[in-house]
């Protein structure tokens, strides 16, 4: 723990506004280090336990308003850069044809008639597509990863103008549309249908915020319809399984729900307060078709209501 002491005169009026804090000293026979000035300072256990309760009050302050903003923090930059990790899997054989099988994928798409769709199959086979199979089982593991299932880079692809992915020293950094197109093309091709079962669900969730956000699509903007479609994903704070999505709901969605973030709130309590909002919003049970039951819950959620999603 690092402080700061600062010298001022105690007068009725102070230019540094300060909170004074009562405490105990407790038992004096242990003490513990806080770093002041470059210098460590003893103080007792009491006292470390005082001020890294009052460190953590603040930074959940500071949470709850970062949390709050992360809407308009995507918006606003001009790219979001994905790191996935480090080299593994054949990555690198992932990343390669990626924008190949992009532009395969809009040639596709444009094409005139399933006839031209279909001869672009075959010119682009003559040249790279005996490598597909092997690129394609490689890019469903790079897209298996743990980074594509964390409920919190949801909204950071979803409400980026642009977004690149990053893996290892590879110099391909393909964009986010990139990947899609290619995930997109590759599942269509006949001869990789035996990898379908393999199909990442969450980066196919991914997907769909995505174009909802493109195509200002509301219905699936919605609080109950995100739960509902983003319940497989990961959170280390269970809290961001709510939380990680509001920036994904129209204005309209955030102000009828009136969900404030505050972390300080029990995860129990929380999941209560939205489920009901959700239901009295919303008017139907549909939500309920996203609860489930699993043995790889955390301990926090174990006791919620068999309605509850979570």
């Amino acid at each position: 723990m690092i402080c700061t002491l600062y010298h001022v005169p105690i007068e009725e009026k102070c230019d540094i506004y300060y909170d004074a804090l009562f405490y105990c000293w407790g038992s004096q026979s242990t003490s513990r280090d806080i770093e002041t000035d470059n210098a460590n300072f003893p103080i007792t256990p009491n006292l470390h336990s005082a001020l890294r309760r009052l460190r953590d009050e603040e930074a959940i302050h500071e949470r709850n308003y970062q949390v709050g903003i992360m809407r308009k923090f995507y918006r606003c930059c001009d790219s979001v850069r994905g790191w996935i990790g480090e080299e593994a899997d054949e990555s690198d054989v992932a990343l390669n044809p990626i924008s190949q099988l992009s532009e395969a994928y809009d040639e596709q798409s444009t094409a005139t008639n399933k006839q031209d769709a279909e001869y672009g199959n075959r010119d682009l086979g003559s040249g790279v597509l005996s490598m597909y199979d092997r690129a394609y089982t490689s890019l469903v593991h790079l897209m298996l990863r743990v980074y594509f299932q964390r409920v919190r880079i949801i909204q950071e692809v979803a409400l980026a103008s642009e977004a690149f992915i990053l893996c290892g020293s590879s110099l391909t950094e393909p964009t986010w549309k990139e990947l899609e197109n290619a995930f997109n093309f590759a599942t269509q091709m006949s001869a990789l249908s035996i990898y379908r079962q393999l199909l990442p669900q969450n980066f196919i969730a991914l997907q769909t915020s995505r174009q909802a956000i493109d195509s200002n699509d509301s219905s699936n903007r919605k609080l109950s319809f995100l739960l509902s479609r983003h319940c497989p994903s990961m959170a280390t704070n269970s809290q961001d399984k709510i939380y990680a999505l509001l920036g994904l709901c129209e204005e309209r969605e955030l102000s009828e729900l009136g969900l404030d973030v505050d972390y300080n709130l029990p995860i129990k309590d929380l999941f209560l307060i939205t489920m009901k909002k959700i239901l009295e919003k919303d008017k139907n049970l549909d939500l309920l078709s996203a609860t489930m039951i699993s043995d790889s819950y955390p301990l926090e959620l174990a006791n919620l209501p068999s309605w509850i999603p979570d």
